[in-house]
């Protein structure tokens, strides 16, 4: 498979990822029958197959800059002028009408702001999604990015990665387990937190060494360390602890349809365009649903075909106001990031440090 069609299909497998959120996220305004309301769920893992992407890309992305200059510098500079400018708008976007209106009924004070502003709010029980919604993932991805370089130079087998996943998952467990006389009101930070979503990262990076590597030579090891893991979050039920079994089934389905799809050259055109401006279309579809779907509910078909219907709004003008930041914003950003990219080669000295472990 081409360079291009592998990106065309990570485009499209990110088109999937913001599909899933949008169908969920849209649903909560309906009173939806109960078995279509199970179904929309499935929207609730759009996340987490973003995550899986994140890694899968950023180990791509690692690999084919090997042997640059300055490659933790670069990578950290990359990632940051990727996220924050645009995140730091949503924020005002999001805050500013609070802090006019002089409403706060969720209780917003400085340090949540702080924290946010610093995507630390995932180590927050209280700011952790409270300034930006849908924020406690761009918290996660920003940990990751985080310690991705060292993981990145250390996990060269697929196998390697999916043992540091479960030893993530084993941590995770043990963790919310200590935490939890202390911090008996926090699910909702539980599981937007590190704790539960960390190991979903070196997933994706094994993704990339089956996949683009092909090394495949520990798969029955690794299927039998799923199963184990898989068990065990099973026996969990019976426990006090939160083991999330049926959180992790269809995290490794996902990560499964993702392989097959990435070796088939899967691309469609509009879940492409859709994957290619995923970013800002995730942070502003919430507005959208605020300030478009809500006051529209009273004119929409009850039910489902009224839910049908918001959610093609939802998605039309998300997807349209996406395109103006990727065209205005997020391409004027990527610009700055080679400036500074270049700036930063004219800087180093040549044949200055590379990635570690090449």
């Amino acid at each position: 498979m081409s360079e291009q069609q592998r990106l065309s299909s990570l485009d499209t497998l990110r088109g999937v990822a913001i599909s899933l959120v949008v169908l969920f996220h849209s649903s909560i305004p309906f009173q939806l029958p109960g078995r279509v309301a199970s179904w929309v769920q499935i929207g609730n893992l759009g996340v987490q197959l973003f995550f899986l992407i994140s890694a899968f890309t950023m180990s791509y992305m690692w690999a084919a800059r090997a042997g640059e200059s300055l490659p933790f510098r670069k990578f950290y500079l990359r990632r940051g002028l990727r996220i924050a400018p645009v995140f730091w708008l949503a924020m005002l976007g999001y805050g500013l009408p609070v802090l006019w209106s002089g409403q706060n009924p969720a209780q917003i004070n400085g340090w949540d702001v702080l924290l946010t502003a610093l995507f630390l709010n995932g180590f927050s029980v209280h700011a952790i999604n409270l300034v930006v919604p849908g924020g406690w993932s761009i918290a996660v991805e920003m940990s990751f990015y985080l310690f991705f370089p060292l993981l990145a130079t250390r996990l060269k087998t697929p196998l390697a990665c999916v043992l540091t996943a479960f030893g993530f998952y084993a941590a995770g467990v043990g963790a919310t387990a200590l935490l939890r006389p202390w911090l008996p009101d926090a699910e909702m930070f539980y599981y937007y937190s590190l704790l539960t979503q960390a190991p979903i990262f070196p997933l994706g990076m094994a993704l990339y060494r089956v996949v683009v590597e092909r090394q495949r030579a520990h798969l029955p090891v690794i299927a039998t360390v799923l199963a184990l893991w898989l068990m065990l979050a099973v026996l969990g039920k019976f426990t006090s602890l939160t083991t999330r079994p049926f959180f992790w089934l269809p995290v490794f389905l996902m990560g499964a349809g993702m392989a097959w799809a990435l070796q088939q050259g899967w691309h469609v055109k509009l879940l492409s365009l859709a994957g290619r401006r995923s970013y800002s279309l995730y942070l502003l579809h919430f507005a959208v649903i605020d300030l478009v779907l809500k006051p529209l509910l009273p004119w929409l078909p009850q039910g489902v075909a009224g839910y049908l219907c918001g959610l093609v709004v939802v998605f039309a003008i998300s997807l349209f106001l996406a395109g103006l930041s990727f065209r205005f914003l997020e391409s004027r950003v990527a610009g700055w990031t080679r400036h500074c990219i270049g700036w930063l080669d004219a800087r180093s000295p040549a044949g200055g440090d590379v990635v570690a472990g090449r």
